[in-house]
């Protein structure tokens, strides 16, 4: 519950542009520190000991050196770049960021607080450091895919409780990054498979894309596309290859499941070399073979809507 509207309350910073700001807050240790300094005081003034009075001011300054120190630890840091690897539902991934100082002495013990967002997750017991004499970093953590879906993250918040875990202190740093959870992967065999009516060249043969390669005719180019998408493919003839398949849904079963299944199924296919496309009620992906046109097909699933 703490969790969630912490979680909420540093969105909610980030949202009316409170941004590149330190925030320090007390933790429990540091209030049970409190408590202590009071009960000493009242104590070594009641009994005029002068001893119980001076072990009450050396955890007073501990407590206020820890906030300084503590503050020091975050003051100055900057996220140039943000990247999150595209991963599947309930595997793990990779966030990487670019960290830089203006200080020179160090930024120690730092963890990433939360990404706010409901497609993934951190983990958020790694901590990571800036050492000292150096300005600048790339941290890289790990993420876990929560659900399938298109996502962007506009803020990191990087937290620290360095020296003494008195004071909780962060820092909300703006960043830009997008990412794609594909759908888990299944072997279910669960979504329906088709032929493929295939486009013809001028010869009349049938043909599929694939990625350019060095070294391949110009009049193997498909220019059109060349022309739409501003990328490189090259046609290569079915006769060389195996009959281009067509996934679908249906209609009858577990939308989810079914697209956890096409998931599955495009790599093997890809592995086995066998050109494929995609059917999503009235969306069709016309039967490729490459590398882009995996990733194409995994993110239209990735985006699906019912």
């Amino acid at each position: 519950m703490w969790t969630k509207l912490f979680n909420r309350l540093l969105k909610n910073l980030a949202q009316k542009g409170r941004r590149e700001q330190i925030f320090i807050i007390p933790t429990f240790d540091a209030l049970k520190l409190l408590v202590l300094n009071g009960t000493l005081l009242i104590i070594g003034l009641v009994y005029a000991n002068n001893f119980i009075l001076f072990f009450n001011f050396i955890l007073f300054c501990l407590f206020l050196g820890s906030m300084y120190y503590t503050h020091f630890n975050l003051r100055g840091l900057k996220i140039n770049g943000c990247k999150i690897s595209s991963l599947h539902a309930d595997e793990s991934s990779m966030i990487s960021f670019s960290l830089t100082s203006s200080s020179s002495l160090g930024h120690y013990f730092l963890s990433l607080r939360s990404l706010h967002s409901e497609l993934i997750e951190v983990d958020t017991g790694t901590t990571f450091s800036l050492p000292e004499n150096k300005q600048s970093g790339t941290v890289h953590l790990t993420v876990f895919g929560k659900k399938r879906g298109q996502g962007k993250i506009d803020h990191l918040a990087i937290e620290t409780l360095f020296p003494f875990h008195l004071f909780r202190c962060l820092i909300v740093l703006p960043v830009e990054a997008s990412f794609y959870v594909y759908p888990k992967r299944s072997n279910a065999k669960l979504h329906q498979v088709s032929s493929f009516e295939e486009e013809k060249n001028d010869d009349g043969d049938s043909f599929i894309l694939r990625d350019y390669r060095q070294g391949d005719s110009l009049k193997h180019i498909h220019w059109k596309k060349l022309a739409q998408t501003q990328e490189w493919f090259s046609k290569t003839n079915l006769t060389q290859t195996q009959d281009p398949i067509l996934l679908s849904l249906d209609e009858s079963a577990n939308t989810e499941e079914q697209l956890s299944s096409i998931s599955g199924e495009l790599y093997h296919l890809m592995q086995n070399q066998i050109p494929f496309g995609l059917k999503l009620h009235q969306q069709i992906i016309a039967p490729a073979l490459s590398q882009k046109h995996l990733e194409h097909c995994q993110r239209t699933l990735a985006r699906h809507e019912d």
